[in-house]
C-alpha cells in the first residue's frame, strides 16, 4: 500500500508509541483525520500516553494496573467504556497494531433520565473523561476536532433502535471556555468543605448536642442495594418537572455500577498505600431513611486527602421536615469522624449540595463559616444537549434574594449552587447603580445569572388608580432583588419579587417602619418568609396570568385542531357522498334511457302481437264461416242469397 511505503512501521519503544515529526503531522482539517474507537493496543496506549500527567503518586506500572483493574468494573463491561482516538487514515499502524494517536478520550455509557411536564423518560447517555493530547501535538487543534466529532458520534452511539442520544456530560479541568466553544455548556459547579473531627471524644460530645439524637448506622457495600436511590430520584424528577412544565430536567441514574467504580478505585489506592480495605461506604439514619454515601479521595499531597460525599439520599416523603434538620447534621458529623479515622486532613467535601445539606453543615459549623465554593477552573460540569434548542434545560434551579434600603441589606436568603457570589456580594455591585428617583423594574446580567430587581421611590404617589404596584410602594428607597439562572427568564422572578414585596410591606408597613434608620439585616426576622417564598417559587410557582393564558391558548389550539380534523374528515365524507350521488344520478339517467327504450320496444311488441292476434282472429273467422258457406269463396252462402 502506498501509505505504508510512505510511513513505514514504527517501533514502540518503552511501551509508548513514538511521536510523529512535525512535518508528518496532518492538519486537523484534513479529511483523512478521523475519530475512531480504539482497539485493545490503542486503549492501552492512551493510558501510557497520559500516565506521566495523571498517575499522581502512583508509579507508572501501578497506574496501568489501576486502569486495567477499573476497566473490569460492571459499568465498563460489554462496551460500557469506549476509548476514542483521533488518527489519520493516511498513517500506518505501529508494530503493536496501534494507529498513531493525535488525541484521545474515553466515554462511559450511563443510564439517565429526561423529565418534562411530569413525564419521566429513561435514556442512554454518556460521560466523557480522559481527554488528552500529548504535548508534542498541542496547539494544532486536534483536541477541538476530536471533541466536535465525538459530539456528533454520541448522538447515535449505543442508542436503541436508531434513537438519538439526548445529552452527554463531561467535567472540565481547563476552565469553561474550551468545551463551551465545542458545544458543552458549563453548568454551575459548587461544593462545600467541612473540617475533620479531632478525636472520638469530640465526636461523641458534638453528637450529644443533637436532641433527639438520631440512630446512625454505618453502611457497607452490601447494604447500599437496599437504599431506594433510583426510585427516589425518579419521584423527585417527576415532581420537579410537573411543578416547572416549561423546563427539562436531566440526571444520571445513581445505580450500583456507578458506585462500584468509585469504590474499586478507592480500594485500589488504599491497597497501594498499604492501608486496610475501606469497608464503611456511608451512613444511614434508619428512621428517616436519609443516607450519605462516600469514598476516600487520595492525592499526591496527603494534606489534600479528603472524604468525598458521592450521594446524599433524602426521601421525598420527609424532605423539608424537622426530622431532616436533625438527621443531616448527625450524618455529616459521622462523615467528619470517618475523615478523622482515615487521616483525611482536608476533611469532608460535598459537591453540588442541596440547600438542606448546607443548612445542616451550618448547624454543626460552630462559628466556622460554611462557604459554597464555585468551581470556575477545575471539574466544571459541562453538558451538551441534543434536544430542541427551545428547551430550557435545568441541572439545578437555585437562587439568591435580598431586600435593601439604599445599599444596606435588610433581609436576605441564599440557596446554594448558583455561584460563590451570594446576594450580598452582588448587591455591593448592583445596589449603588439603582436609582430611586422613580419606581423601576430592571434586569442586569452577570455571567449565566440574571439579577432582577424592583425599586421603590420616595416620590412615588400615595395612590394610583392606574397602577396596582403604586399602591404597594413603601415610599422609601427600598430595592427587592433576586439572582436567578438565566433559564428562568423574567416572568417567574418578577412574580416572585412582587409577591415578596407584598409580604414584606405587610410585615413591615411603611407607616410604622423607618427603613433609613435600620441597621444591616435590621429586618432579618423576614428571612424565614423570604426562604419559604423562594422555596415555593423554586418547586411549584403559582400560575401567573400569562402562563394561564398560554395554557388556555394551548387548550383552545388543541380543540381547534381537533375540530379542524373533524371538519376535514367531514369534508372527505361529503366529497365521498357527492361522488356517490353523481354516480347514482348517472345511473338513474342511464336507467331512464334504458327503460324508455325498453318501453318502446315493449309497445311495438304489443302492437305486433295485437296485429298478429287480429290477423289470426280474422283468419279463424274466415275458416269457420268457410266451412259452412263453402270455400274458398263462401259460394253456398253468397249464391243462396241471390
Amino acid at each position: 500500500m502506498p501509505a505504508a511505503q510512505e510511513n513505514p512501521t514504527r517501533l514502540v519503544t518503552n511501551g509508548v508509541q513514538p511521536y510523529l515529526e512535525p512535518s508528518s503531522l496532518p492538519s486537523n482539517t484534513d479529511p483523512n483525520v478521523i475519530l475512531e474507537s480504539a482497539n485493545h493496543p490503542e486503549y492501552e496506549q492512551t493510558w501510557r500516553l497520559n500516565a506521566s500527567e495523571w498517575k499522581g503518586f502512583l508509579s507508572e506500572p501501578s497506574y496501568l494496573d489501576r486502569e486495567q483493574y477499573l476497566i473490569e468494573a460492571d459499568i465498563c463491561r460489554d462496551g460500557g467504556a469506549t476509548a476514542w482516538i483521533l488518527t489519520s487514515a493516511k498513517l500506518s499502524a505501529n508494530e503493536d497494531g496501534s494507529r498513531p494517536i493525535l488525541a484521545a478520550c474515553e466515554t462511559t455509557r450511563k443510564n439517565a433520565y429526561v423529565a418534562k411536564d411530569g413525564v419521566l423518560q429513561k435514556v442512554i447517555s454518556h460521560g466523557i473523561g480522559s481527554v488528552y493530547c500529548r504535548s508534542e501535538y498541542r496547539g494544532k487543534g486536534y483536541a477541538g476536532t476530536m471533541i466536535e466529532e465525538l459530539g456528533k458520534k454520541l448522538e447515535t452511539y449505543q442508542q436503541l433502535k436508531g434513537g438519538k442520544g439526548r445529552f452527554s456530560v463531561l467535567y472540565s479541568d481547563i476552565g469553561p471556555k474550551f468545551y463551551a466553544k465545542h458545544g458543552w455548556q458549563p453548568f454551575p459547579s459548587t461544593h462545600i468543605s467541612l473540617q475533620t473531627i479531632d478525636n472520638a471524644g469530640e465526636y461523641h460530645q458534638r453528637r450529644a448536642e443533637i436532641t433527639p439524637l438520631p440512630h446512625i448506622e454505618d453502611l457497607e457495600y452490601q447494604d447500599l442495594a437496599a437504599i431506594p436511590l433510583i426510585s427516589n430520584l425518579e419521584d423527585r424528577l417527576t415532581k420537579m418537572s410537573s411543578a416547572n412544565p416549561s423546563k427539562t430536567f436531566l440526571a444520571f441514574q445513581p445505580d450500583m455500577p456507578n458506585l462500584q467504580w468509585h469504590f474499586m478505585r478507592e480500594e485500589f489506592l488504599a491497597e497501594v498505600l498499604g492501608r486496610e480495605k475501606p469497608e464503611i461506604k456511608g451512613a444511614l439514619d434508619q428512621k428517616t431513611g436519609i443516607a450519605l454515601i462516600w469514598v476516600r479521595t487520595y492525592s499526591e499531597d496527603s494534606s489534600q486527602w479528603h472524604l468525598s460525599v458521592l450521594y446524599v439520599h433524602i426521601p421525598e416523603s420527609i424532605n423539608h421536615t424537622a426530622e431532616t434538620r436533625k438527621s443531616l447534621p448527625a450524618l455529616l458529623l459521622r462523615a467528619q469522624y470517618e475523615a478523622h479515622v482515615w487521616d483525611m486532613s482536608a476533611g469532608v467535601e460535598v459537591w453540588d449540595p442541596r440547600k438542606e445539606v448546607v443548612e445542616a453543615a451550618e448547624a454543626i459549623a460552630y462559628g466556622h463559616q460554611v462557604q459554597v465554593i464555585s468551581r470556575d477552573q477545575e471539574h466544571i460540569c459541562s453538558l451538551k444537549w441534543n434536544g430542541p434548542d427551545t428547551d430550557d434545560v435545568v441541572w439545578l434551579a437555585n437562587e439568591s434574594a435580598c431586600i435593601a434600603h439604599g445599599s444596606t441589606i435588610l433581609s436576605e436568603h441564599t440557596t446554594p449552587g448558583t455561584s460563590s457570589t451570594n446576594a450580598s456580594s452582588l448587591a455591593s455591585i448592583i445596589l449603588p447603580k439603582v436609582s430611586h428617583n422613580t419606581p423601576q423594574k430592571l434586569t442586569y446580567t452577570h455571567d449565566r445569572l440574571f439579577v432582577h430587581y424592583i425599586a421603590d421611590s420616595p416620590s412615588a404617589p400615595s395612590t394610583s388608580s392606574s397602577s396596582a404596584d403604586a399602591d404597594l410602594s413603601s415610599h422609601a428607597a427600598l430595592t427587592y432583588l433576586v439572582i436567578a439562572p438565566s433559564e428562568l427568564g423574567r416572568r417567574i422572578p418578577f412574580a416572585f419579587l412582587l409577591d415578596l414585596k407584598k409580604k414584606y410591606l405587610a410585615q413591615f408597613p411603611s407607616g410604622d417602619t423607618n427603613y433609613a434608620s435600620l441597621p444591616a439585616y435590621g429586618t432579618a426576622a423576614f428571612n424565614s418568609t423570604l426562604k419559604s417564598t423562594m422555596s415555593t417559587y423554586n418547586t411549584s410557582p403559582p400560575a401567573d396570568s400569562l402562563s394561564a393564558a398560554r395554557r388556555e391558548i394551548d387548550s383552545v389550539k388543541d380543540i381547534m385542531t381537533e375540530n379542524i380534523e373533524r371538519v376535514l374528515e367531514r369534508g372527505e365524507r361529503i366529497d365521498l357522498l357527492v361522488d356517490k350521488t353523481d354516480r347514482l344520478g348517472g345511473s338513474a339517467r342511464d336507467f331512464r334511457v334504458r327503460s324508455r327504450g325498453l318501453r318502446r320496444r315493449m309497445w311495438w311488441k304489443n302492437v305486433k302481437l295485437m296485429v298478429l292476434l287480429g290477423v289470426v282472429v280474422v283468419f279463424l273467422l274466415y275458416l269457420f264461416i268457410g266451412f259452412g258457406c263453402g270455400l274458398p269463396g263462401w259460394s253456398r252462402c253468397v249464391g243462396s242469397g241471390k
